[in-house]
């Protein structure tokens, strides 16, 4: 999976993915990343805090790039 595949993404929208991107400068990322973001840090994630649309979010992301994450 090439970084930068798929549409920009404000990480700060979602609030566990904003954990993750604390040391990003930029305010988006692309798709591709943010879950590849997701898979590394999986086990940091606290799915519980989770709000709704970004657990939208995540499905979409599995969805179109098949990953294993299941929230």
């Amino acid at each position: 999976m090439k970084e930068a595949e798929g549409p920009p993404v404000f990480w700060k929208n979602f609030p566990e993915l904003a954990s993750l991107c604390w040391n990003r400068h930029t305010p988006q990322i692309a798709e591709s990343l943010a879950l590849q973001l997701y898979e590394t840090n999986w086990p940091f994630v606290d799915q519980k805090k989770m709000p709704t649309h970004e657990k939208e979010f995540v499905r979409h992301l599995s969805k179109t790039f098949a990953s294993h994450l299941h929230v």
